[in-house]
């Protein structure tokens, strides 16, 4: 029988050096502002908060995660991993460890949290400038079968996928309820960057042993972990004021907060990738429904929130394009990468302005139109002209388009399976 690896750490001959050079370089250590809890950060070049994000870059990223998803399905056998992103920053990291696995055969499904109101497993995230979460939770969870006759959960594994792993102290106890939920016992950790201690990593370690949940960890860079001069103390993990979820029901269900809402992974599990190949622009044909389409489009879609799983979509179909994010993370101007902040409404805010290429375009879902209204103002008063997308974009009947499968890395060679 085989039995879980230990924790895979990439080699050199894994990514090549150039790559591995540019993921280094396009890793920002950065400051919070207004976090007493956490006063450094970081980010990542394939998040598009600091930088623009093109399809490229999303393809360094990706081949970074490959070697480490093609070693686990090498040594041990997956099944079908489900695998769950957090809100904002494991948007784009969970889409791409979603999208390698069904590169390599893989039948897996993706989801990721919300901080928006809905039915399905509310958790919060202690440490975060946006503490209240709600993931949306499988059929099989809702309805399960009763007595001797309850069939395993068809998802074999948890696969979490962070851009970093800060405390662990979310992950554990989303760990406990999902397991609880799923009748799974086995849990993959895939990040960028784990910034905690020894100390807390044997913590975790000996918490999942206790709970029986067998886990390993895999990230992208580990010499950034041992290296981040941002490191702080961090109180001792698994504290009384972090619970495990609950399951929470009974409230509307939020419909008209989303564009697209039965292809978005916090609506529901997506089977399909975002980023995958099989289709031929954004109707999956050759017909025009309308005069703008997005392999017209040019210059940097500035997704506003939880829509950057949209722009994840806009860029498959039109590869030219770019984003910056429209973030909730409060970082500080003047530290590090961040040159400049543009304040969005009360909480949203753009880093950088100055680095845009146009045209610009905002993309936001109905919920977040007074924050889309807000950016469109405070750009347009900074001299920046920015225009909404338009929404015949998001005609009805049009299919998610997708980018290529994983690009060759060049002079070399992966296996097909």
């Amino acid at each position: 029988m085989k039995t879980a690896p230990k924790q895979y750490i990439p080699k050199f001959r894994d990514i090549s050096l150039p790559d591995r050079a540019r993921l280094l370089a396009e890793t920002y250590a950065l400051r919070r502002d207004g976090n007493p809890l956490r006063q450094s950060a970081m980010s990542f070049s394939c998040l598009g908060k600091v930088v623009s994000c093109d399809a490229a870059c999303l393809e360094r990223w990706g081949r970074a995660l490959d070697p480490m998803i093609r070693n686990l399905r090498r040594s041990v056998s997956i099944g079908r991993p489900l695998v769950v992103g957090l809100a904002e920053s494991g948007i784009v990291p969970s889409a791409l460890v979603h999208r390698n696995l069904i590169h390599i055969g893989a039948d897996a499904g993706w989801i990721c949290s919300s901080r928006r109101s809905g039915n399905g497993l509310a958790f919060v995230e202690r440490h975060s400038h946006g503490k209240d979460h709600i993931l949306p939770l499988p059929p099989e969870c809702h309805h399960p079968s009763p007595g001797p006759d309850h069939r395993p959960a068809p998802w074999s594994e948890l696969w979490f996928a962070e851009d970093e792993i800060t405390t662990g102290q979310t992950l554990f106890h989303l760990c406990l309820s999902m397991c609880e939920a799923l009748n799974i016992r086995t849990v993959r950790l895939l990040a960028f960057t784990d910034i905690r201690d020894e100390a807390q990593r044997r913590h975790f370690s000996r918490a999942m042993d206790a709970a029986h949940i067998r886990f390993s960890l895999h990230t992208v860079l580990p010499e950034f972990d041992a290296a981040n001069p941002q490191k702080e103390p961090v109180k001792p993990l698994f504290a009384a004021a972090e619970t495990k979820g609950r399951r929470q029901s009974g409230y509307p269900d939020g419909a008209d907060q989303w564009r697209l809402t039965r292809i978005r992974p916090a609506r529901s599990v997506q089977i399909r990738p975002a980023m995958s190949a099989g289709a031929s622009g954004w109707t999956g044909s050759s017909q025009r429904t309308d005069a703008i389409h997005p392999a017209d489009l040019a210059g940097t879609i500035l997704p506003v929130g939880e829509a950057v799983d949209l722009c994840l979509l806009l860029l498959a179909a039109a590869p030219g394009l770019r984003f910056r994010h429209i973030t909730l993370s409060p970082w500080r101007a003047g530290h590090g990468v961040i040159r400049s902040r543009l304040d969005i409404g009360d909480r949203y805010y753009l880093y950088n302005p100055e680095t845009l290429s146009g045209p610009l375009w905002i993309l936001a879902d109905p919920v977040d139109e007074k924050v889309a209204d807000a950016a469109l103002r405070t750009l347009g008063a900074a001299g920046y002209d920015a225009r909404m997308l338009p929404s015949a974009i998001f005609a009805s009947g049009m299919a998610p388009p997708m980018l290529p499968p994983l690009l060759q890395p060049e002079g070399g060679h992966h296996e097909s399976r």
